[in-house]
C-alpha cells in the first residue's frame, strides 16, 4: 500500500512537471503521451483526476438544473435591454434596465439615462420597489455597473445577496424578448413617419400588458393572479411541473474537495 502511495506521488510530481513545462500547458492526451514515455505503467485516468484535483476549470457546463423559486420576491432577474437597433423612437438613448420575479414572471421596466453606476443604481433602486421590494437574491450577468462598490453597498444595505452568472440570465433575456415582441407590434401600428416617444409612460404600459393581460406558459396565469395569496400553491406546482435538471450531483460532507469554476479573461483560450 505504502509503495502504490509513493507511486502515484511520484507519477502526480511527473504529470505536474510536464504540464507546467514551457511545451505545457496542453490536453489531458498530450500530457500522458509525454509522460508515459518517462513513466510507461502511468495511466490515463491518472492525468485525468491529476487535471481535476489540481486546475481550474473555465469551460462553461453543458448541461444544468434550472433553480425554481419557492415564493415571490425570492429571486429577481435583471437585464439591460438596449434598443439601438430601432430607430422609429425619438429618444436617442434607448437604455432600461428589466427585472423578472422569477416565481410570479411580472416584469418591471425603469429608463437608464446612463450605463454609469450613479444612473443605474438609481434605476436599480426604483425597479426593485415597483417589483415589490427588496427580494433575497438578484441574479444578473456580470454587468460592471452591478458590480460597482456604491450598487455593492445598496445591495448589502438591504440585505440582498447578488448572483452573477458568466453567461445570461434565462428568464429576463426571455422577458425581453417578448417586450421587444410587443414593441414591434406598436411600432407597425404606427402611421408611417411617426415615432414613439421612449418615456416611462411608454414603458409602464408595455408593462401594464405584460403583467395584466398575458397569460404566462410556464405558471399558466398572468403575473397579476400569479401573486395572489391563493394561487401561489398553484404557481409553485407549475413551475416544479417544467423543472429541468440535466446535472446530477454527488452527496457533499464537510472536507470534502469539490472542483472550482473561475471565468475565463478575454480573449483566454
Amino acid at each position: 500500500m505504502a509503495e502504490d502511495e509513493e507511486k502515484l506521488r511520484l507519477q502526480n510530481k511527473l504529470i505536474g512537471i510536464i504540464y507546467y513545462d514551457a511545451d505545457g500547458y496542453g490536453s489531458i492526451q498530450n500530457t500522458f503521451d509525454k509522460a508515459k514515455l518517462i513513466d510507461p505503467t502511468l495511466t490515463y485516468e491518472t492525468v485525468k483526476n491529476w487535471y481535476a484535483k489540481n486546475l481550474i476549470k473555465k469551460d462553461n457546463y453543458r448541461h444544468y438544473n434550472s433553480f425554481i423559486a419557492n415564493y415571490p420576491k425570492q429571486e429577481y432577474q435583471v437585464d439591460i435591454m438596449e434598443m439601438k437597433d430601432r430607430s422609429n423612437f425619438e429618444d436617442a438613448d434607448k437604455a432600461v434596465l428589466v427585472g423578472v420575479d422569477i416565481f410570479t414572471k411580472e416584469i418591471q421596466i425603469i429608463k437608464l439615462y446612463r450605463k454609469s453606476a450613479d444612473h443605474y443604481l438609481e434605476s436599480l433602486e426604483k425597479l426593485v420597489e415597483k417589483l415589490g421590494g427588496p427580494p433575497e437574491y438578484i441574479y444578473s450577468d456580470m454587468d460592471p455597473a452591478l458590480l460597482n462598490i456604491h450598487v455593492q453597498t445598496w445591495l448589502e444595505s438591504k440585505h440582498i445577496q447578488l448572483i452573477t452568472t458568466r453567461t445570461h440570465a434565462a428568464v429576463v433575456e426571455r422577458a425581453i424578448r417578448t417586450i421587444k415582441q410587443q414593441i414591434d407590434r406598436r411600432l407597425e401600428d404606427k402611421p408611417e413617419g411617426e415615432k414613439i416617444w421612449w418615456d416611462q409612460d411608454f414603458l409602464d404600459l408595455i408593462c401594464h400588458v405584460y403583467n395584466e393581460k398575458r397569460i404566462n406558459s410556464t405558471t399558466h396565469l398572468a403575473p397579476v393572479d400569479a401573486k395572489k395569496d391563493e394561487n401561489l400553491g398553484q404557481v409553485k406546482s407549475n413551475l416544479e411541473r417544467h423543472r429541468v435538471s440535466m446535472r446530477t450531483y454527488d452527496e457533499l460532507n464537510v472536507g470534502d474537495q469539490v472542483r472550482r469554476y473561475e471565468k475565463k479573461k478575454n480573449y483566454a483560450k
